[in-house]
């Protein structure tokens, strides 16, 4: 029975005595706390055992008793009713109903490389690919951080804080000789680490990385002996596990993609047929994963053969697949999904690492992770990676003033300002004390960053002193720089603090700016804009095309209303640029007016009277455009459109003096609608 549990689970623990079952039970609060945990009792131990499982009461047990003998036993009258009892007279049945109960759980963390493998863009990679990468850093970050002084110490303090019985001597300098089979009989060291492993648990994955790194060594020297003793032959093993249907169809529509399988896992030699049967979960499916391995391939990601009958192989997390076919076979009606490793796979996966390294420009290490877990808003996980950069590294390091910055820059993502300036002032001063240029652009780009930080905790005054120091180097020292972030936010923040004159001065310039930066692009699309352009010949052509639209606008659908609310800013901004600026401000509004017609009334109201706008009216609008973001997103009416249309209306009203209250207000509300812009 037991070799049958391995073919379900990764985690199994056995024993033999009574008062050792016991002893672990009482431990498994102090483990990793799962969700669900499966118990199979025998009878002569179910009296006993069954009411000190039943006593914990944060977890939530099934249990199975295996009676062969037929007897009568008092937990099962008592617990007859209890819908955690099931009971069996044949093991065979047992693990039928195990599999399917275990069905309902998906338990192996994986993910796809989407993207082109020949050309890796950090900046455009969906969160999938993102995510795979982080898993093929992580594996190298901790193989080049071997030689840490306080990796062992920190593994033996989280293992005394989990288990009060430990089951092998840590004081043993060959602790960790016997590694592979430690994981593997231990449940509370498998089950902590994969479960580090899938929720990217950064902390507890540091303190494990002593066990984690001896343990790939020792995967990576065994897995040499696999290359000598079967070199030029084809290993095949098997993985049955549930997954969501969502991830089975991701399967299948990215077949000849890469797979990661993102924890450590253990597959076998011998195909388990007899117990596969389809998930009786609506919303999960039965998977058998067939693994084909060209053993002549050394692998960046090891994998051996364990145990003394050679029938599993454990494989190291992080390991790269590729996705050869995904199948559903008519016979059990259990989808097949064959993956690869072979030469192919891994000189490809070889030159995407060597991609990511060109790309960040600096060595992987934890802030390289630090770096990658930002760009998946993932803060307070990039938040952690930086501090364990920044406690093993000397502050000698050249990367040291940039990992303040970036730590100060999760921290400000994360809303948490006061701990963002703290790291910024740091930033500050390493480049003060390593005799950088004080007109370098690394300082207006830290200043910019506290102004920043001061605006989001409504210190104008001082946020403006920094905007103001950026701006002076600019113009002084770095005039190819463009001001016109600088000038938009000064603008607003004096705007803030009531000095209305110096806040209509900055913003004005940031429309002049944006204008002259962007006469030829916003129409560079059109064929009427050449190097001359024909006003008359554009404004034709976008009106034919605006008629058009309009005749034969449906009512179904609101992608007319996106293509009509670009038009009326393209023929306003043509009419603005021929000084036609009652004609321009009249489309203006009839852009803005496809927006407001679908908010309600006393919103539609309260924006369109420019005149009495306030700042809890610009709160308002936010906090409607926060709560139906889905709403624009699929119709797609894009907040960057609106926000453009706002700043030319302001522009215009700006060019008579006596619309100086109109003309913040409506900056203002170009403002509020850039804040949470959406544009796809």
């Amino acid at each position: 029975m037991e070799y049958q549990l391995r073919h379900l689970t990764d985690t199994l623990k056995t024993y033999d005595e009574e008062q050792e079952c016991i002893d672990y039970i009482s431990t498994i609060l102090r483990q990793s706390q799962p969700s669900s945990v499966y118990f199979i009792l025998s009878d002569k131990f179910c009296d006993k055992i069954c009411p000190i499982i039943q006593q914990q009461q944060q977890i939530k047990p099934s249990i199975y008793i295996f009676s062969p003998r037929n007897i009568p036993l008092t937990s099962m009258r008592e617990g007859s009713e209890n819908k955690r009892y099931q009971y069996f007279l044949s093991h065979i049945r047992l693990i039928q109903s195990l599999s399917k109960d275990l069905d309902t759980e998906e338990k192996i963390s994986m993910s796809i490389y989407i993207q082109d493998m020949k050309n890796v863009s950090l900046k455009y990679l969906d969160k999938e690919s993102q995510t795979f990468l982080l898993y093929q850093k992580l594996t190298i970050t901790f193989l080049e951080h071997q030689r840490s002084t306080t990796a062992t110490d920190d593994f033996m303090n989280i293992f005394k804080q989990y288990m009060e019985r430990y089951i092998v001597n840590l004081e043993d300098p060959h602790i960790f000789e016997d590694i592979i089979l430690w994981y593997k009989s231990d449940t509370f060291i498998s089950q902590l680490l994969n479960e580090a492993l899938r929720t990217k648990n950064i902390n507890l994955l540091y303190k494990l990385r002593s066990f984690i790194i001896n343990l790939m060594i020792k995967l990576s020297n065994q897995h040499s002996n696999i290359l000598l003793d079967d070199n030029n032959q084809i290993l095949t093993s098997y993985r049955k596990q549930c997954m969501t249907k969502e991830k089975l169809i991701k399967l299948k529509v990215n077949v000849n993609r890469f797979l990661s399988i993102n924890e450590f896992y253990l597959t076998t030699i011998e195909k388990p047929t007899h117990i596969l049967e389809q998930s009786e979960s609506a919303d999960m499916e039965c998977v058998l994963f067939q693994i084909d391995i060209d053993t002549s391939t050394e692998t960046i990601h090891s994998y051996t053969i364990i145990n003394s009958y050679r029938s599993e192989i454990l494989f190291a997390f992080g390991t790269v697949f590729q996705i050869h076919s995904v199948a559903l076979d008519t016979n059990t009606h259990i989808w097949n999904v064959k993956l690869v490793i072979n030469k192919e796979v891994e000189n490809q996966v070889i030159d995407l690492i060597g991609q990511l390294r060109d790309k960040f420009g600096y060595p992987f290490d934890f802030m390289t992770m630090g770096d990658l877990m930002d760009d998946l808003e993932e803060y307070n996980k990039a938040i952690e990676f930086y501090r364990i950069f920044l406690n093993e590294t000397s502050e000698d390091d050249e990367y040291i003033p940039m990992a303040y910055k970036h730590l100060g820059l999760s921290y400000y993502n994360n809303a948490s300002y006061t701990e963002a300036l703290e790291n910024y002032y740091k930033t500050l001063m390493l480049y003060r004390s390593r005799s950088i240029s004080p007109y370098d652009k690394l300082f207006v780009d830290i200043y910019r960053h506290i102004g920043l930080a001061y605006s989001a905790r409504h210190q104008y005054a001082i946020a403006i002193d920094y905007y103001e120091e950026a701006v002076r180097i600019q113009k002084t020292h770095l005039s190819y720089m463009s001001t016109t972030d600088f000038t938009h936010v000064i603008g607003m923040a004096y705007s803030e603090i009531g000095d209305k004159q110096k806040a209509l001065d900055y913003l004005s310039r940031t429309a002049l700016i944006k204008h002259e930066d962007s006469s030829f692009m916003m129409l560079s699309d059109d064929p009427s804009f050449k190097k001359t352009i024909d006003y008359t010949t554009a404004l034709e052509s976008f009106q034919k095309v605006l008629t058009h639209l309009l005749n034969n606008k449906s009512s179904e659908t609101q992608q007319f209303d996106y293509d009509i609310a670009t038009l009326h800013y393209k023929i306003g901004e043509i009419y603005f640029k021929m000084e036609k600026y009652e004609e321009a401000l009249n489309q203006f509004k009839n852009g803005v007016d496809i927006y407001l017609n679908l908010f309600p009334l006393t919103l539609s109201n309260l924006v369109r009277n420019y005149d009495t706008i306030t700042d809890t009216s610009i709160l308002i609008l936010q906090n409607y455009l926060s709560e139906h973001e889905f709403h624009f997103r699929m119709i797609p009416l894009r907040y960057s459109l609106l926000a453009k249309t706002y700043d030319y209306m302001a522009t215009t009203y700006f060019l008579d003096s006596e619309h100086i209250e109109t003309t913040l207000s409506i900056y203002k509300l170009s403002t509020a609608v850039e804040s949470i812009q959406q544009d796809y």
